[in-house]
């Protein structure tokens, strides 16, 4: 099996992910490709602690660079047991269109995505209906229960 893995920073959907990936066996997928959207910036988790690191290196893309970085480390560490390659990137544009690219570039038989519940503006559940609408593999969103905005 082909994975592609993509999260919106949250810390709660990084935990329940902690939890998941013991349903595992132990280097059970082929390949996963973590992918995440940084920009344009978005009322999510990710931006929220940009937003802060931009305050320690005063240079807002350069802590779009690190956060993205750190992110995409964090989701390696925890998923490398479960598979046999792991490969990551980082993208500018629009997380569905992203994401689409990606399964089609590597050829994914699974789509992972990993949302929190932090969502007052709606970008986080109108971004799941539009990956939902065009991933074309099965989906399966890992979004814990919590307060989200209906």
């Amino acid at each position: 099996m082909r994975m592609v893995v993509t999260w919106d920073g949250s810390g709660h959907a990084l935990e329940a992910l902690r939890n998941v990936v013991g349903l595992f066996r132990e280097q059970s997928v082929e390949h996963i490709e973590i992918v995440l959207a940084i920009w344009p910036p978005r009322d999510i988790a990710m931006w929220s602690d940009i937003q802060q690191q931009q305050i320690l290196s005063d240079d807002l893309h350069r802590a779009a660079a690190e956060v993205g970085a750190d992110e995409v480390q964090r989701l390696e560490e925890i998923l490398r047991p479960i598979t046999r390659a792991i490969s990551s990137s980082t993208a500018n544009g629009h997380i569905s269109d992203i994401v689409v690219a990606t399964i089609a570039r590597t050829h994914a038989d699974f789509l992972f995505v990993l949302a929190g519940t932090h969502d007052a503006s709606g970008v986080i559940q109108e971004t799941m209906r539009s990956i939902v609408a065009q991933s074309k593999i099965p989906t399966l969103i890992l979004r814990p229960a919590g307060n989200s905005t209906p």
